[in-house]
């Protein structure tokens, strides 16, 4: 399901870690992570980094999401609640559909500031599963930025080479509903179609639309068109912004009966074999 995390790198541009603040952040003495957000954030629009902030604060919301691939389709509802990046919670029920073959599934996802803990329940599934991950690990891990410069140098390609194409992008901003929705698109096609090449991968256009309310800042609706590739889309409605913490939106607690596996240690190291894979030059 590649689409999903190409609907995924849609919302980093608005997302509660991308943004450190509302102004245009320079790139001097950061790290690979902030370095690439502060060069994307610098090419947005004010607006976009109003969402950021946005985004930041606690808030919950229902969730629509919808793809549409050549051989699959995938559609899912469900709600999201957000207070913190280690205190969030969500529950999706999914219908997917691979060449007629349907299955249905239930993901439940709870950080709780000490794991992120993840239940799957799927028709598919001979029974359902249930995971956690060590938040700080995680932090560790995804903060390092080791991965992605490895699979740069895989490209044969810097962090500089990437600055420079993000921030070429070129954003057009449009009102709609009497200017209570504002819309934001961008096209990374010349972007893929460079990163695309070095590995094999032909991307003929990837077009984002980033419906976002212009009373709250906060985000309507994501859109990504990757052409022949598929389409997909997020909706994020009844969006509300809570002023008191609810410590039992983000409790976990397994269905009786499944047990939860740690799977930290295996993240670990399949994290960093693939780190030093990326690293390895052949001849």
């Amino acid at each position: 399901m590649k689409l999903t995390h190409l609907l995924t790198a849609a919302l980093l541009l608005a997302s509660p870690s991308f943004a450190q603040d509302a102004e245009a952040p320079s790139v001097e003495g950061k790290s690979f992570q902030e370095r690439m957000e502060a060069t994307m954030l610098r090419a947005a629009p004010p607006i976009l980094r109003k969402t950021s902030e946005a985004l930041k604060q606690p808030w919950d919301a229902n969730i629509s999401l919808n793809m549409e691939m050549e051989m699959a389709t995938v559609e899912a509802e469900g709600t999201f609640s957000f207070f913190s990046p280690r205190l969030f919670s969500a529950n999706m029920n999914f219908s997917i559909d691979v060449e007629g073959q349907e299955m249905d599934a239930r993901i439940q996802a709870v950080a709780d500031d000490d794991y992120l803990n993840v239940f799957i329940e799927a028709s598919e599934l001979p029974m359902p599963q249930a995971v956690k991950l060590d938040l700080d690990v995680l932090e560790e891990l995804t903060g390092q930025g080791d991965n992605t410069t490895a699979s740069l140098d895989m490209l044969g390609m810097g962090i500089e080479d990437l600055e420079t194409m993000f921030s070429k992008i070129e954003f057009k901003e449009s009102k709609l509903d009497d200017g209570a929705t504002i819309r934001v698109s961008y096209d990374l096609s010349a972007i893929l179609e460079t990163t695309g090449a070095q590995v094999g991968i032909d991307f003929d256009t990837m077009s984002i639309e980033l419906d976002v309310n212009a009373k709250t800042s906060f985000i309507q609706k994501i859109s990504v068109d990757l052409g022949d590739i598929g389409s997909g889309s997020c909706t994020f409605s009844n969006v509300s912004f809570p002023e008191e913490f609810d410590e039992t939106k983000y409790v976990f607690e397994a269905p009786q009966g499944v047990p939860v596996m740690d799977v930290t240690g295996m993240l670990s190291a399949g994290m960093q074999e693939s780190a030093s894979l990326g690293g390895e030059e052949e001849f």
